[in-house]
């Protein structure tokens, strides 16, 4: 657990993250995704994250579209 909280203290110091940041529901689903993997977590690259949140932002989009054309 002390090795969490020290990784955790530094990512708050490095990345300039308010402490709340361990209380935030998104982060608990994070850390709780990456607890249960059994082979490691892979850590995407921003191009990858970029291209993710455009695929996102474009499913989204499609959904909100098919919702107003009722």
């Amino acid at each position: 657990m002390f090795e969490f909280y020290s990784s955790y203290v530094l990512f708050i110091y490095c990345m300039n993250q308010p402490i709340q940041t361990l209380e935030h529901p998104k982060f608990k689903n994070m850390i709780d995704v990456a607890a249960r993997a059994t082979h490691g977590v892979t850590i995407p690259n921003r191009k990858a994250m970029q291209n993710h949140i455009i695929e996102l932002f474009k499913k989204n989009l499609t959904n909100l579209r098919s919702k107003l054309m009722v």
